[in-house]
């Protein structure tokens, strides 16, 4: 069984289009997507429309839809909101026009079966990974909505009674979640923290978090990728997408550049196995 495996990375979710659009190029298609955080977006809007023309609709998306209701940070309303004591940085009106107006949102995670549909988040009452889509009666907009609820920018996500952060806190990569599930080859699209961010220096409480989770999320990245690799009938496409002097995680602008460095890396990984 073939999975594609989407990790997270905010803006830089962008370049998954340009890579996922190769891989259909080339006649390579899932039996099971699996995403967390800004893969999760992905994988919800390509399980929908698995094609080319659906690859389209995501650009259109991802390049018109998200900037408009995508606010941009202001220090001053981050500050105000903590010390107001809110469960975000982020005033939460785009994500809710999200939840209310995403028509693919209402679809039950039990309706896509080719290719199967799994998105993960974690549970803040014991810290374990929830996926959602093993309980087909799930919906798409709980999934991507508790998937993407990245602390402290982003308010957990609540369902039935249980809420939700970002899937990364607990595997940014989660190529288990595809193995556990039947997977035999897997096509992981790996958003590798560029080197400007990396090297960027660390002034003030927003900077250092930044660094700290990035850290914390390449970890993980790294046993997860670990773990899997001792499977003896596994075979893993490992495609790291790095895109260098990416905007900060709410510019959108070059979105379109992005995409098509997605297109670039892919088609080199490629060459580089011929």
């Amino acid at each position: 069984m073939k999975a594609f495996v989407l990790s997270g990375g905010g803006n830089r979710g962008a370049l998954q289009l340009g890579a996922l659009e190769v891989l259909i190029e080339k006649g390579i298609f899932p039996d099971m997507l699996v995403g967390v955080s800004a893969g999760a977006i992905n994988v919800a809007m390509f399980a929908s429309d698995p094609t080319l023309e659906g690859i389209r609709t995501m650009k259109q998306f991802w390049q018109d839809d998200l900037p408009k209701h995508t606010p941009s940070f202001n220090r001053g309303t981050a500050i105000m909101r903590l010390a107001l004591g809110r469960n975000s940085l982020y005033n939460e009106e785009s994500r809710q026009y999200f939840a209310n107006n995403w028509a693919l949102g209402e679809r039950k995670m039990g309706e896509f079966t080719h290719p199967k549909l799994f998105i993960t988040a974690v549970s803040l009452s014991d810290g374990e990974l929830h996926v959602f889509g093993d309980n087909p009666n799930e919906t798409v907009k709980d999934a991507v909505m508790s998937s993407t609820a990245l602390p402290p920018l982003f308010s957990p996500w609540r369902v039935n009674g249980s809420v939700y952060v970002d899937g990364g806190a607990c595997s940014n990569l989660p190529l288990r979640v595809a193995v556990e599930r039947g997977a035999d080859e897997i096509y992981a699209l790996n958003l590798v923290r560029p080197q400007s961010v990396q090297n960027t220096q660390m002034n003030g409480i927003y900077s250092i978090g930044v660094r700290a989770l990035g850290s914390l999320l390449d970890y993980t990245t790294e046993l997860e990728i670990e773990v899997v690799c001792q499977k003896p009938n596994l075979k893993l496409h490992l495609i790291n997408l790095k895109a260098n002097n990416v905007p900060p995680v709410w510019d959108l602008s070059q979105t379109e550049e992005m995409i098509n460095i997605g297109r670039e890396l892919t088609e080199q990984y490629f060459l580089n196995l011929s």
